[in-house]
């Protein structure tokens, strides 16, 4: 009796272990297939998401080198226009380096302006421009302490840019502050470039064997103090040019 009584009990254990094993398979195969369809599915609508997005247009973001002075803010402005209606328009910058969003045509006109944080409000001012269709595209820390901001707006293909909300105060001390420090920096130009000459002409009448050092040296810093003096009084003269129009405005 003991040894059938076992025969059953393993009979019984052996049936209880097939009969897991048997539910286990189809369970880890209907999981596994479960699976593959979910997968199959976002595939599925990661396709049909593309397709459906395949007319959008795709932006592009694109960079590109130029070189303006503080005098020659009315030329960037028109330098992004004419970029805007090429089909470019204006992020940002990092120095000379110009970042423009791909993209449909669109006559942009900016305007730079400029205020001093210390003497203006500078919710006010943005406010001021906003109210008058202009959108701030981008700002950066300018002179004195002052933020310059890219504004900008749209207008119908063709149509000339409309009157620009004007800061002439701010302008005019902008123009004023500039003129004052180039001026000083003009002067300083000059006398350096004088104590030169008497430096060169002391080194040429005591001969040495440093004397071809010596008169490297000079001819790079007189190259360079004229390249510094040509460059600040063409701005000197281009903002005095801006300063008279805005005060006969």
């Amino acid at each position: 009796m003991n040894i059938e009584k076992d025969n059953v009990t393993e009979t019984k254990i052996e049936g209880k272990s097939e009969r897991c094993v048997e539910k286990g398979k189809p369970s880890f195969s209907a999981l596994k297939e479960k699976v593959l369809r979910l997968s199959e599915g976002v595939k599925k609508d990661s396709d049909k998401a593309i397709v459906e997005n395949a007319s959008e247009p795709i932006y592009e973001t694109i960079k590109r080198r130029k070189l303006f002075f503080v005098s020659d803010m009315d030329e960037e402005a028109e330098y992004l226009h004419e970029m805007s209606l090429q089909g470019y328009h204006f992020i940002k910058k990092k120095g000379m380096c110009y970042y423009f969003r791909q993209g449909e045509p669109i006559n942009y006109y900016y305007h730079l302006g400029y205020y001093e944080k210390d003497k203006r409000d500078g919710g006010r001012y943005l406010d001021n421009y906003v109210a008058a269709g202009w959108e701030d595209v981008y700002h950066e820390k300018g002179e004195f302490a002052g933020i310059w901001h890219y504004f900008r707006v749209e207008m119908p293909t063709g149509e000339a840019q409309p009157n620009i909300f004007s800061d002439k105060v701010s302008r005019l001390e902008l123009y004023n502050r500039l003129l004052s420090s180039w001026r000083s920096l003009l002067a300083l130009d000059v006398i350096c470039f004088i104590m030169g000459i008497f430096f060169y002409l002391f080194i040429v009448g005591h001969p040495s064997d440093l004397l071809g050092m010596f008169t490297m040296i000079c001819t790079f810093l007189f190259v360079m103090s004229i390249l510094i003096f040509i460059i600040y009084y063409r701005a000197y003269r281009k903002i005095n040019h801006k300063r008279t129009e805005l005060e006969n405005f």
